[in-house]
């Protein structure tokens, strides 16, 4: 969807990198806090529910996604939107994630 998206608003991602990666990370961060607060809901509680993730590893998953899904498309992000996401999977906090997440996601 967000290649459809960004497609259809017709921006230039080359100049847009920024405000398109805090986009990507704010979607993240939304996703993480609406299962958290789903998670402490009535119904959720009444049931046993519960919401261990850790956000640092909810902001990887996210992350990882996004570049798998626009590497796809990657003559289109691979000079602008693909790096800052890349930069974010190498750092030695992501490799440990990585590391827990290995057999679900693929490489």
């Amino acid at each position: 969807k967000m290649h459809y998206y960004l497609e259809s608003w017709g921006i230039d991602i080359s100049k847009n990198v920024t405000f398109i990666h805090n986009t990507i990370r704010q979607m993240i961060r939304y996703a993480h806090s609406v299962m958290v607060q789903n998670s402490r809901n009535k119904v959720s509680r009444g049931s046993g529910g519960r919401c261990d993730i850790q956000k640092a590893h909810v902001l990887w998953l996210g992350t990882h996604a996004f570049h798998s899904v626009l590497s796809k498309r990657s003559e289109l992000y691979a000079s602008s939107l693909l790096k800052p996401l890349a930069f974010e999977l190498s750092l030695p906090r992501s490799r440990r994630i990585r590391g827990r997440f290995r057999g679900l996601v693929k490489e």
